[in-house]
């Protein structure tokens, strides 16, 4: 059986546009997914300050050395904060015994309060600068003058071709000039009257800066004194702030569960930091997973659909190219097996949408036991085995398939979440997405 190649084509294009409308919800939920994934590391950050705050409560050395002992981290002991406060509070001390001691700012109020030395000798500097700033705007207020000034019209250096156009409209120009201000010429006395003014803007721009920079000198002065005073009862906190979050910072890389052992081992923890630990390890694996969907599954399939596209559009081609010519059906009607497969393509993306709102909606960090396999959080976040196109998570719960995680007996709703886990575990075949081939 045979067909015009103009149907083929049409046929194949057909198709390369069904793959743009399957693509355009995957490409959406990846976009949703990269957006969690922001969201999600906001909240991890803070989750890990929070937990820095509670690790180290206090700026003491007792409480620098604890929270040592209690992490592994030695922060603390390569840059001492107590030391580093110190140093930085007598830094502050000596900047306010320099500035107190200095004429100019014992002397501030004499020199740019309102009647200052410097705020009169100033206002009298603006006074003789306006009148040749006012010089200036004769000339300069003229159309196109300072485009003349800029290349040397009339002088040795002027440059522009006489047999160009531009050359006749900027004779045009300065014979303008010449007739508003009334001078003859414009190289001969426009030019000497014009630089002559400038000069004196110039030298009186420059004693308005002399001046303002003394001022400012001053205020500068006050500016140094006044931050100091302000800064150094607020140390304690500064330092005790840049210390929880130099701790914060390593607890991204940090085992929680090996921290969540040292902490039952000392006698004097406190739970909150087990708590703290919980949230934290959560939210960094959902961190991870968010990216697994993103880049494993989510882009595998657009990358499935991107490829069958691509040889859809080589195949219209192909046909658009025959030019209507007579040609054999085989290939659309072996084609015609792809109308199977879009109800997959569908069903697989509700399916991963369900699984990424399972995840995000997920806030029951505490009750996880950190001696779980981290990969557990997974089952604990989505009640479900991981499907095939996560293959990494799915081949340990392929290798591990009984193993479920245990949940803190201290919290009451542990046996709900366990019962509910079972209920879902049974569905989890349901929600294997598989592949479309």
């Amino acid at each position: 059986m045979s067909i015009s190649s103009f149907q083929a084509a049409e046929h194949f294009e057909q198709r390369v546009q069904q793959i743009s409308e399957l693509m355009a919800p995957f490409e959406a939920l990846r976009l949703e997914l990269a957006r969690q994934h922001t969201r999600v590391a906001s909240l991890a950050a803070a989750a890990q300050l929070e937990l820095a705050q509670a690790y180290l409560p206090a700026l003491s050395a007792e409480a620098l050395q604890r929270a040592e002992k209690l992490t592994g981290f030695r922060g603390y002991t390569r840059r001492d904060p107590l030391a580093a406060m110190a140093k930085q509070a007598d830094m502050l001390r000596r900047t306010v015994a320099r500035v107190l001691a200095d004429e100019n700012y014992q002397r501030r109020e004499y020199i740019v309060g309102p009647a200052g030395s410097l705020t009169l000798e100033r206002v009298e500097v603006l006074s003789l600068l306006e009148p040749w700033v006012h010089e200036c705007q004769r000339f300069e207020g003229l159309d196109q003058f300072q485009e003349l000034v800029e290349l040397g019209y009339d002088t040795p250096d002027y440059e522009v071709p006489v047999l160009s156009v531009r050359y006749w409209k900027l004779w045009a120009a300065g014979d303008g000039i010449c007739q508003a201000l009334e001078l003859d010429d414009f190289g001969d006395d426009v030019l000497p009257a014009y630089r002559k003014v400038a000069a004196e803007r110039i030298r009186w721009q420059g004693e308005l800066a002399r001046v303002d920079a003394r001022i400012d000198a001053v205020h500068e002065l006050v500016r140094e004194h006044d931050h100091a005073v302000a800064t150094l009862p607020q140390l304690p906190a500064m330092v005790l702030t840049a210390s929880q979050q130099a701790l914060a910072g390593f607890f991204e890389n940090a085992d929680p569960a090996l921290l969540a052992q040292w902490l039952t081992e000392d006698q004097d923890s406190d739970r909150s930091l087990t708590m703290g630990l919980r949230k934290t390890a959560g939210l960094q694996a959902k961190l991870g997973y968010l990216i697994e969907l993103r880049t494993q599954a989510v882009d595998g399939v657009l990358a499935d659909l991107s490829g069958r596209q691509s040889k859809y559009q080589r195949k219209a081609a192909k046909f658009r190219r025959k030019g209507g010519r007579s040609v054999s059906s085989i290939d659309v009607e072996q084609d015609r097996r792809f109308d199977e497969k879009i109800p997959k393509f569908h069903s697989r993306h509700a399916k991963l949408s369900k699984l990424t709102r399972r995840l995000v909606a997920y806030n029951g960090y505490r009750r996880f036991e950190l001696d779980n396999d981290p990969d557990l959080w997974w089952f604990e976040f989505t009640g479900s085995r991981p499907s095939r196109l996560t293959p990494r998570l799915r081949s340990w719960y392929d290798e591990h398939p009984e193993h479920r995680p245990d949940h803190d007996p201290a919290l009451a709703e542990a046996a709900a979440v366990a019962a509910v886990a079972e209920a879902t575990a049974a569905q989890a075949s349901a929600d294997d997405l598989g592949y479309i081939s």
